[in-house]
Formats: structure tokens, sequence, C-alpha cells
């Protein structure tokens, strides 16, 4: 979806295309869906790739900008077909989209994708991973109450807790610390990796006993 509306010079003309020459535009999103491919291919050949993001956006804040029947008869396909080229390479696959685009979110797991990157100020990530986390993952950042403030470290330690406690359960879940100051980075990243590796261990012993 972005592709075409770069191409055609903003949202109002690929809103207005996808209504109005459906066909055209579905050539166009099949062609790209083959570029894609070639472009796949040329990376993997000089790169030990295994996990690759694209990035569409599909939806404002409040919504998806277009239908669920436009995502069966136009973007499905062609974006099933460049994820299962990437997943045939022995590589994961995540979607990268901004907006609400909640909706759309069965559609992905049936294109087989392995994980998701959703903005968080426009979709409740926590609901969504409570309803989809045992079919597909999530790459999302701390669950910060206010971002307007800053945190102490204590606070932070609670922080990235209560956000492994949130996306662990079913696995597929992976993270990163955001901050500035290189000795609480190193920390702080630190507290994610010790404190979700304990927290995957209960899990696995508690599935054992």
């Amino acid at each position: 979806i972005q592709r075409l509306i770069s191409l055609l010079g903003g949202y109002t003309e690929g809103m207005f295309a996808l209504a109005l020459e459906p066909e055209a535009v579905k050539d166009f999103f099949n062609r790209f869906a083959d570029f894609m491919i070639e472009l796949v291919d040329h990376l993997m050949a000089f790169y030990p790739v295994n996990l690759l993001t694209i990035h569409d956006d599909w939806g404002t804040e409040r919504d998806t900008f277009f239908s669920p029947q436009m995502m069966e008869d136009l973007v499905f396909e062609p974006t099933k077909r460049i994820i299962e080229h990437i997943k045939a390479k022995n590589c994961a696959f995540m979607m990268h989209s901004c907006g609400n685009v909640s909706r759309f979110i069965p559609y992905l797991i049936d294109m087989k994708a392995d994980f998701l990157q959703l903005q968080r100020r426009s979709v409740d990530v926590p609901a969504m991973k409570a309803k989809y986390g045992d079919k597909i993952g999530f790459n999302a950042g701390m669950e910060i109450p206010e971002w307007e403030r800053s945190y102490t470290k204590e606070e932070m330690i609670r922080i990235i807790h209560n956000t492994v406690e949130i996306y662990g359960k079913h696995g597929g879940f992976f993270s990163s610390v955001f901050e500035m100051d290189s000795e609480k980075l190193w920390d702080y990243t630190w507290e994610l990796y010790a404190y979700s590796r304990e927290y995957y261990d209960r899990q696995k012993k508690a599935a054992e006993a």
C-alpha cells in the first residue's frame, strides 16, 4: 500500500486508485511482489539474513484505511507470496504496520507472518497478544505508563518485569529498551534478558509438572 501511495503521490490518489481502478492496482501489487522476491534473493546472496521486516502502514490511529474486502481482493495474495518466499529461505518474517490495524491481524496470521510490530498508541498490543499470542509473535517496547516522565532504576526494573509478564505467555515475543544513558541501557537490557530467562524457565517447569 505505501509503495502505491508513494508512486501516485499521496494518500488521496492511492485511496481513489484502490476504489476506482482495482484491476490496475492488483497488477501493480503483483509486480511489486515479483520485485520484492527478486530483492530478497539478491539480498540473501550476500548476507546471512534470519529475520526480514517489511514496513507497510495500513491504517490511521482510528482504523484501517482500506476495507477487509480490498485486503482479500488486492493485498492478501501478493503479500502472502512475499512472506512465503522469505520463509522458504529459512528466514523469519515480521510485518511492521502503523495505525489501528487490529482487524487485519487474522489475515497476517493466515499469511504465516512470524511477528508483528504494531504502533502501541493506536493498537492495544497487550490485548492483541492475549487474543492472538498463541498464533503469532510480537515485537513490542516496554509497557511504560507515561512516556512524558522519567523513571528511577527501580521503577524501570518493575516496568521491565511487567512487560515480560504481559507479553511472555506462549513465547513469541522479543523486545528492547530505549535509553540514552549507556550505563543504564546496559543495566536495563541485562535485566530484560535475565528476567525473561527466569520467566521462561518457570513456564517450562510449570508445563512439565
